[in-house]
């Protein structure tokens, strides 16, 4: 039986407003979705350690971040999380490569994996204010996998980018997941964030988990939620075929027979 990435059941009250948070997550992103105040930042406080469950336990695989019966709550820096935000955060006055390894843990992730991962060579000796939006946040996030993070939080990290540099960050977001297996909790409400890269999807409401189970299986239900944004009419479970290098396209045979789509990470039999 596969381990699981979290198990989390918390309870909290916040003024009027109150958390009860029960779900399982396998390796993988699990995305957290849901109306604006459902509680998904408060949920990602609590696994960081910034925020204080009233009750409850949250464990990353077999290590215990949080049980309050038992009275265990360690603190952010003893989680070993990487935490993504909307603002990158990055320090101006320092250049991208200082920026990178601020904080940078020795251990399995490496810099110049990072530096591969994420396509950052050419970016190495600029300034952070030579850099567009997309480019802060891959620097952003380079420096949360260079923590060696053991989970990985992203807060919304591309909603400050607009639509083109969203769909720019989002193959190096599926690299890091594919390559290096880091498990990542990605709060979003952006349909093409959620269909792109949830493995697994867990939807606030008021405070609750409403639903959760396979990407597959929650996208459907999902279907004409409003979240802000458009919704999707479903999902094509199809297989990587081959790259055509020459094109830059990957071509993908589905049951209803082959698609193109512009290269994406993943090897030749991939689902």
């Amino acid at each position: 039986m596969q381990e699981s990435a979290f198990d989390v059941d918390i309870q909290a009250k916040l003024g009027i407003f109150s958390l009860d948070v029960k779900f399982s997550a396998p390796p993988g992103i699990t995305v957290l979705t849901g109306a604006s105040g459902s509680g998904k930042s408060s949920l990602v406080n609590a696994l960081a350690g910034i925020f204080t469950p009233d009750s409850g336990r949250i464990m990353n695989g077999q290590k215990v971040l949080f049980d309050k019966q038992k009275n265990v709550n360690l603190p952010p820096g003893k989680r070993r999380c990487g935490y993504v935000l909307q603002d990158a955060l990055l320090f101006p006055h320092m250049g991208v490569k200082r920026n990178l390894t601020f904080g940078a843990r020795k251990g399995a992730i490496t810099f110049d994996q990072v530096v591969k991962l994420l396509d950052l060579r050419r970016m190495m000796k600029r300034r952070v204010h030579q850099l567009s939006g997309g480019e802060r946040q891959r620097v952003a996030i380079g420096r949360a996998l260079l923590s060696n993070p053991h989970f990985l939080l992203m807060d919304e990290p591309l909603t400050g980018l607009d639509p083109a540099r969203r769909m720019n960050v989002i193959p190096f977001i599926e690299k890091m997941r594919d390559e290096l297996g880091v498990p990542v909790v990605f709060v979003t409400h952006h349909w093409p964030e959620i269909v792109r890269l949830a493995d697994t999807i867990a939807v606030m409401t008021n405070g609750r988990v409403s639903a959760h189970g396979s990407a597959a299986d929650i996208i459907v239900q999902l279907e004409g939620e409003d979240f802000g944004t458009n919704s999707v009419g479903g999902i094509v479970t199809a297989t990587i075929e081959a790259h055509e290098r020459d094109f830059d396209l990957t071509h993908l045979y589905a049951p209803a027979g082959s698609i193109y789509v512009p290269r994406m990470a993943g090897n030749i039999g991939d689902k």
